[in-house]
């Protein structure tokens, strides 16, 4: 959508396992998370040049009951709606 992709997609890693790993580096990053129930409408941010930056709003996350059961929310994806995409809407609406 305008050039973009519309969604931004993640999993929340293990610090010690890489078995639970979705996509990506198996390698947790600092402050790693994971959405959970009444998360969606938050944003996700990114530090870029010494200033936050919402690049995202929390559209939810699927819930693989048997991976739940076995390491919790490790392992778990979640998805939000790219800011970035809506930009020119949000600009002229200011």
């Amino acid at each position: 959508m305008n050039g973009h992709y519309a969604q931004l997609y993640a999993d929340f890693d293990h610090p010690t396992r890489s078995d639970c790993n979705l996509m990506g580096s198996a390698k947790p990053l600092p402050l790693e998370y994971t959405v959970a129930g009444g998360d969606s409408g938050g944003g996700l941010f990114r530090k870029n040049k010494g200033k936050w930056e919402l690049i995202g709003i929390c559209s939810g996350s699927e819930i693989n009951i048997d991976k739940l059961m076995k390491v919790g929310y490790y392992g778990q994806s979640m998805n939000w709606v790219r800011v970035s995409v809506f930009e020119k809407w949000i600009r002229d609406s200011m």
